[in-house]
């Protein structure tokens, strides 16, 4: 809403209908659907039911959405908006990594925005060599992504360019301590994603080569890698010749066998998903919203006992996007979902192309390179439909901005095209004598 805010208040307005608009109102029949069937409210408010905040969250997007339709602008604010976008991220992302160690800043922050990491608060502390430093998923995805856009993605490993080379090192580095091999798999898709949008094709076949050369250095470290973090050993895990710790690497199969076997029973029974067809909507009653509150202040009195997949299960947390998709609006919500992330795909192709040769083609990369994996990484890696595509549903009115430009620009060249060329001589007209009529072209006899 800052954004669309921003924009409108330096730009005209106009509205031009597209299957972009087809695709939000697709969310807004899905999303609203399942609030007419299970309306919500907020605990603050009291009542019986609880979870109406993503439905607001969603109603926000779709107002985010259509606001910024409407705006008029140039390329030269897109630069803006983009660069902004990258400190707020970096900022959020810092926040909470502070937060995590600092417990005086989550203290200090909590009162006025929830963006904090609470651990801090209940006085656990942080072993960054046997803990998982989840915060660092956050920071490292936002240097990496906003790295391998700005710049050809081969520049962020060369030493000749420090500032984008430390970069990297920083992002990778981040997200290893974090522990989640999701995000670093991420990271890897945008950084080829990237040089294949730029048809950067033999850098691609010499990054290959280097992370060949990367896994061999991991096989010669034998046992030394277990010296490392506890979060850079489980995203090692994934490497079986990786000599990490025994308890890292089974700990890491468990968590993918334990999300497995939840999806096959929420899927398969009736008994935490009542209408798999259109969903049971985001309301949960207020005893179970107080009992995920108290979880995330760290009272674990309510789980105790619990295994983690039960524990997950009783949260609502089911780890993946397709199946948190079904819980709140269905196989019919899923599907249009899939639907308009496929339209997102779509224009954020067109978009890259039109921009190319456009000095700020960069920014235009960082906008549309995560609509290009979305369908994909959300389908079979993770994705979450109660916050992550909410975000996807805003930044797609940027979407619709690039869109706008673009249309602007096509009809602007063929305005030109069409035009009459002043700048060629006119035809000079031969003179005639004074009082000397032009002689007729046919003469009557």
């Amino acid at each position: 809403m800052m954004l669309a805010r921003f924009l409108s208040r330096t730009n005209d307005l106009n509205f031009r209908f597209n299957f972009l608009d087809v695709a939000i109102l697709l969310q807004i029949i899905a999303i609203g659907q399942a609030y007419v069937r299970n309306p919500a409210g907020l605990t603050f408010f009291g009542g019986d039911t609880a979870g109406g905040r993503p439905y607001i969250a969603y109603g926000m997007a779709f107002a985010a959405y259509f606001l910024v339709s409407f705006i008029k602008t140039d390329m030269k604010i897109i630069r803006i908006v983009v660069l902004l976008t990258i400190l707020i991220s970096l900022g959020d992302a810092f926040l909470q990594l502070f937060s995590q160690y600092l417990p005086g800043i989550a203290f200090m922050v909590m009162p006025i925005y929830s963006g904090v990491n609470f651990d801090a608060t209940q006085g656990v502390e942080v072993d960054t060599m046997n803990d998982r430093v989840n915060s660092g998923k956050e920071v490292g995805s936002a240097i990496g992504l906003a790295l391998v856009s700005l710049y050809p993605p081969m520049t962020t490993v060369n030493p000749f360019y420090p500032f984008r080379f430390i970069g990297m090192c920083l992002a990778v580095g981040f997200i290893m301590i974090s522990g989640f091999r999701s995000v670093f798999g991420m990271l890897a898709i945008y950084f080829f994603m990237s040089m294949w949008v730029r048809r950067q094709r033999q850098q691609m076949v010499i990054a290959g080569m280097m992370a060949g050369m990367a896994a061999l250095v991991i096989f010669l470290s034998g046992s030394l890698l277990q010296s490392l973090p506890s979060g850079a050993q489980r995203i090692l895990s994934v490497l079986p010749f990786a000599q990490i710790d025994a308890r890292k690497r089974e700990n890491a199969q468990q968590s993918s066998e334990w999300r497995f076997e939840m999806w096959k029973l929420v899927l398969t029974s009736d008994r935490y998903i009542s209408n798999k067809l259109l969903g049971d909507g985001f309301s949960i009653s207020a005893t179970e919203m107080r009992a995920q509150m108290d979880a995330v202040m760290g009272d674990k009195r309510r789980t105790a006992g619990m295994s983690l997949q039960d524990t997950m299960l009783e949260r609502g947390s089911y780890h993946g996007f397709h199946v948190e998709t079904i819980r709140h609006t269905g196989v019919f919500g899923l599907i249009l979902a899939l639907i308009s992330m496929g339209i997102f795909l779509r224009y954020a192709v067109v978009l890259i192309r039109h921009f190319r040769s456009h000095p700020y083609w960069g920014h235009v990369i960082f906008i549309c390179l995560p609509f290009l994996i979305t369908p994909f990484y959300y389908m079979l890696i993770f994705g979450s439909y109660k916050i992550g595509f909410i975000q996807v549903v805003a930044m797609a009115g940027m979407l619709k901005v690039l869109d706008n430009i673009r249309v602007r620009e096509l009809a602007e060249a063929r305005a030109t095209a069409a035009a009459p060329d002043s700048s060629r001589p006119a035809v000079p007209v031969r003179g005639l004598p004074p009082g000397r009529l032009p002689q007729p072209a046919m003469r009557s006899r």
